[in-house]
Formats: structure tokens, C-alpha cells, sequence
């Protein structure tokens, strides 16, 4: 019995760390899907002269970042949790999708261009944290489960 048991919580330890990894390749996806959308906003701005609500429908992603700008632009109302993104990061996402619709083309593409520098920085940011720490919490999260077993026998 206490064979199984230990096993069972080396798992659920392996998969903690596992979790926690994972958060953090959320976080690179969410900011690589930032970027894709401010480059791909730019040209449509510059050259089809498409509005937001156009562009955000042709895309139609089931991406985190696309329905946290739908959130906040107002085109729905459901509640999207992004665990995984600090407070100063949430409210400068806010802040960018609330002035993407209430600027005209040319201010616009100043305005997208601004921000490439912040949202690659913010991509960079993430990187490294991924590249630093998802094996960490995966390895941290076994070891941990490890520790319990060699205790519990």
C-alpha cells in the first residue's frame, strides 16, 4: 500500500512541475501571437486600410491573446483567464487593445510600431524564462515526488 501510494504522489509531484512548466509555454505562445497580430495589424492598416473587427474575424483564432483583445474591445463578454501573465502585463495588453480602435490609419501604424519593440521584448522575456525554467519545474516536481518515495518506504 505504501508502494502504490508513493507512486501515485510522484506522479501528481511530476505532474505539478509539469503544470508549471507548461504556464510558461503558454506565456511564449500568448506573446508570439501578440507579435504575429501587430504585424500582420500593421500591413492591413497600411495597405487594405481594413478595420480592426474585420481583421479579428478573418483571423477567427482560438488563441488566448485573440480573445483577450476581443475582450477587451467589447466584442464579447466571456472571461479569459490568463494565469500566466503578470498584472503590469494584463493592463498593458489592456491598454493597447483599447487604442487600436480609436485611431486613424496613419496614427495607427505609428502606434503598432511603438509597440514592436515592447511586445519582442516582452516575447524575449519569455524565451529566456522558458528556456531557464520549464525543465527546472518538471525536474524540481519529480524530485520532489522522489523525496516522498524514498520517505514513505
Amino acid at each position: 500500500m505504501k508502494l502504490f501510494i508513493s507512486i501515485v504522489l510522484l506522479i501528481c509531484s511530476g505532474l505539478v512541475g509539469y503544470h508549471y512548466a507548461n504556464k510558461l509555454v503558454k506565456r511564449r505562445v500568448f506573446y508570439e501571437a501578440m507579435r504575429e497580430f501587430n504585424k500582420y495589424f500593421k500591413s492591413e492598416v497600411s495597405f487594405s486600410k481594413n478595420s480592426i473587427l474585420t481583421i479579428i474575424n478573418e483571423k477567427n483564432s482560438n488563441e488566448d491573446f485573440y480573445k483577450l483583445l476581443k475582450n477587451n474591445l467589447k466584442i464579447t463578454n466571456n472571461d479569459v483567464v490568463v494565469s500566466y501573465l503578470k498584472k503590469d502585463e494584463l493592463s498593458y495588453i489592456k491598454n493597447y487593445a483599447e487604442n487600436l480602435s480609436n485611431r486613424d490609419a496613419k496614427t495607427l501604424v505609428k502606434y503598432l510600431e511603438q509597440h514592436d519593440l515592447t511586445i519582442e521584448g516582452y516575447l524575449l522575456e519569455a524565451k529566456e524564462n522558458e528556456n531557464k525554467y520549464k525543465s527546472l519545474y518538471v525536474k524540481l516536481g519529480v524530485l520532489f515526488g522522489l523525496i516522498i518515495f524514498i520517505l514513505l518506504l
